[in-house]
C-alpha cells in the first residue's frame, strides 16, 4: 500500500487498490499521478494540488476538496456521489481545464456558478446535480442521466446534450444558443412553456 502524507509533492506514481477512507491530506500536490481502484470515501484534501491526474475505479464519495486546485484532472467509472465542488479552487480563471468526467457517478453534486466551460461530463449519472449560475458552454454533456439536476441560470451555449436523458433546462432562465439536442429528449425544452403537445 502506498501511503499519501501531507506537505508531500508525488510525481508520476500510480495507486491502486489503496484505501484513503477518512482521511485528512493537507497540502500536498500530485503531478502526473494515476489513481485505479482506490477508496477516498468521506476523506479530505485541503489546500492540494491535482495535475494532469487520472482517478480510474474509485470512489470519492463524500470527498471534499476545500482550497484545492484541480488542473486537467481525468475521472473515469468512477464514484463521486455527494461532492461540494464549489469548496475546490475550481474558480482560478488562469487555469484552462479543470476536470472531466466520463462513465462516472456524480449524483447530489454541486457545481453552483463554476466555470465549467469545455468540460467533459459524458454518459454519466448526474441525479440531483445542481449546476445552478454555471457556465457550461460547449461542455459535452452526451448520454448522460441528469434527473432532477438543476440548471437554472446557467450558460449552456454550445453545449452537446446528444443522448443525455431526463433533464428539465427552462431555456427562458438558461443561455442554450447553438446547443444541441436529440429527440425525443429535446420535448422536455418545451416543458416551460407549459403547453401540451398532441
Amino acid at each position: 500500500m502506498t501511503m499519501i502524507e501531507s506537505g508531500e509533492t508525488y510525481t508520476d506514481v500510480k495507486f491502486k487498490n489503496d484505501i484513503f477512507s477518512a482521511q485528512t491530506i493537507k497540502a500536498s500536490t500530485f503531478v502526473e499521478c494515476h489513481f485505479e481502484r482506490c477508496k477516498f470515501v468521506e476523506s479530505t484534501f485541503e489546500r492540494s494540488t491535482f495535475e494532469d491526474c487520472i482517478f480510474s475505479n474509485c470512489d470519492l464519495s463524500l470527498a471534499k476538496f476545500p482550497a484545492t486546485s484541480m488542473i486537467r484532472v481525468r475521472f473515469e467509472d468512477s464514484k463521486l456521489i455527494g461532492i461540494n465542488w464549489t469548496l475546490s479552487k475550481w474558480m482560478a480563471k488562469s487555469v484552462s481545464k479543470r476536470a472531466d468526467f466520463v462513465r462516472c457517478n456524480i449524483q447530489y453534486s454541486a457545481f453552483i456558478g463554476l466555470p465549467m466551460r469545455g468540460v467533459q461530463m459524458t454518459a454519466c449519472a448526474a441525479h440531483d446535480v445542481n449546476f445552478t449560475d454555471a457556465d457550461l458552454q460547449e461542455a459535452n454533456c452526451a448520454k448522460s442521466d441528469f434527473m432532477n439536476s438543476r440548471f437554472t441560470g446557467a450558460n449552456l451555449s454550445g453545449a452537446n446534450f446528444v443522448g443525455a436523458i431526463n433533464y428539465r433546462i427552462d431555456f427562458q432562465s438558461t443561455k442554450i444558443k447553438k446547443a444541441k439536442f436529440s429527440l425525443p429528449e429535446a420535448l422536455a425544452l418545451l416543458d416551460a412553456l407549459e403547453i401540451e403537445i398532441l
